[in-house]
Formats: structure tokens, C-alpha cells, sequence
């Protein structure tokens, strides 16, 4: 019985210690790029713009195009998400022709939405010196042909 006993406690012990483990273990914390640019969604651009050695007063200026590009497509923006949203709810509910209808407008979005990024890339390429903008088009040119997420093709 002493035995079985010991046993018992052993396995309690084992079982616990991840959970007070989980317990103990900090909050990983945020990306560089995130503390930097605490805004949502341009961590990945300033990223790219700080390879191109901007001044203070360009960052300050893009920045505020992010801003302004960010305040004025809100609308546009959640609109799409609550699109995505029932076309989910559509797919889950296997309805092809609600999948249809809101596919159609998604799909009717998506050049509003690209023109207005091109006007957010031109604000910023006017920004820019002639090396700085041909700096980046090459870092545009490399991430093209690594595809998104992947390596460089060899």
C-alpha cells in the first residue's frame, strides 16, 4: 500500500509541474517592430523603410500618410471584413448562392482597395530621393521572387 502510495504521489507531482510551469513562464514579448510602430498593420513597412536610411523628418512624413491613408479607408476596410465574415458564415452554412453573391462583392472591392494602396505608395515614393526609391523597387523585386513567406529561389 506504501508503495502504491508513493507512486500515486510521483504521478501527482509529474502532472502538476507543467502546470505550475505554465504558470511561471513570462509573456514573450512583442516584436521589435511593434514596440517601435505601435500602429497596426505598417510594422512590416517601417521595417522595409528603415533599410532605405530615412531622416527623421521622412519617417515623420510617412507616418502621417500611414495615419491618414488608415483614418480615411476605415470604411472601406470593414466593410470587407464583415464581407469575409458572411462569406464564412455562408461557406459553413454550404449556401453556394450566398457564397456567390458575397464573393461578387468582395470582388467589387478589390480595385477600391487597390487604387487606394498605389495612392498611399505614390504619397510615399514622392517622399523619397531618387536612391532611396530605387533602393526600393529592388527590396519590392527580391520579395516578388521569394513569394510570400517562402526563401529566395536559387
Amino acid at each position: 500500500m506504501q508503495k502504491f502510495a508513493g507512486v500515486l504521489l510521483g504521478a501527482l507531482v509529474l502532472l502538476g509541474a507543467p502546470a505550475a510551469y505554465a504558470q511561471q513562464t513570462p509573456a514573450p514579448a512583442p516584436a521589435p517592430d511593434a514596440q517601435r510602430y505601435p500602429g497596426k498593420g505598417h510594422g512590416n513597412k517601417m521595417m522595409v523603410y528603415e533599410q532605405l536610411n530615412l531622416t527623421p523628418d521622412q519617417r515623420a512624413q510617412i507616418e502621417q500618410i500611414y495615419a491618414s491613408e488608415k483614418q480615411k479607408n476605415a470604411p472601406l476596410k470593414e466593410q470587407m471584413r464583415q464581407l469575409r465574415s458572411e462569406y464564412q458564415a455562408a461557406r459553413e452554412a454550404n449556401d453556394t448562392a450566398k457564397i456567390e453573391s458575397v464573393r461578387e462583392r468582395m470582388m467589387a472591392l478589390k480595385p477600391q482597395m487597390q487604387q487606394a494602396r498605389t495612392e498611399t505608395e505614390q504619397q510615399i515614393a514622392a517622399i523619397l530621393t531618387p536612391d532611396q526609391r530605387a533602393q526600393m523597387e529592388q527590396l519590392r523585386a527580391n520579395k516578388q521572387r521569394r513569394g510570400p513567406g517562402g526563401p529566395a529561389p536559387l
